[in-house]
């Protein structure tokens, strides 16, 4: 109690990183439960989950990794999700191959079809990339419906940029691309 409050933040999300790692976990979110309050609790607890679900991948108990990630909030679910997925393709794709696939197929199921922000574009570009090693025909049949969008975003980021005075070039980078809108 005598150390700066950010100090002792990070104290006690280490002692709770320690206490994960000697199998304790129930014991590391209590101590978070009981020195932190609000914001600063939920950031705490999802640190931790990420650190036990990544302790869970590094033993190979890709079950565990996965329930871990189903709690996270929909953000880092999916790009937890996404990342479980390559990693267990590339310790062995022939074998892990369909595994893979059906995380990035469930993944698939918490983004919208058309997506309404950047982070959910993101997200779905993010997926298509990872499904592009595991099943490419899975890659382009989730790319597909969105390719319109994708040109309607990159031209309205060129008349964008173009307005603002930026500089876009194509070609041998000496000719302004003119779009007609």
């Amino acid at each position: 109690k005598k150390f700066p409050v950010d100090t002792r933040r990070s104290i006690y999300v280490t002692a709770a990183n320690k206490m994960s790692d000697a199998g304790q976990y129930d014991r590391a979110v209590a101590l978070l439960n009981d020195n932190f309050e609000d914001d600063a609790l939920e950031n705490a607890v999802s640190s931790l989950n990420w650190y036990q679900a990544h302790l869970f991948i590094n033993r190979g108990e890709f079950d565990a990794a996965e329930a871990m990630m189903m709690q996270f909030n929909e953000s880092n679910r999916i790009s937890g999700l996404i990342s479980l997925a390559s990693t267990i393709y590339n310790k062995d794709p022939e074998a892990n191959r369909a595994r893979a696939n059906g995380i990035l197929q469930r993944t698939r199921t918490f983004l919208p079809d058309r997506p309404e922000t950047n982070n959910e574009f993101s997200q779905l570009l993010q997926l298509i990339n990872a499904m592009t090693a595991v099943e490419p025909s899975e890659a382009f049949r989730n790319l597909e419906p969105v390719v319109d969008q994708v040109n309607q975003l990159t031209e309205a980021w060129a008349i964008v940029s173009s307005f603002q005075g930026g500089n876009i070039r194509q070609g041998d980078r000496s000719r302004r691309v003119n779009v007609v809108a």
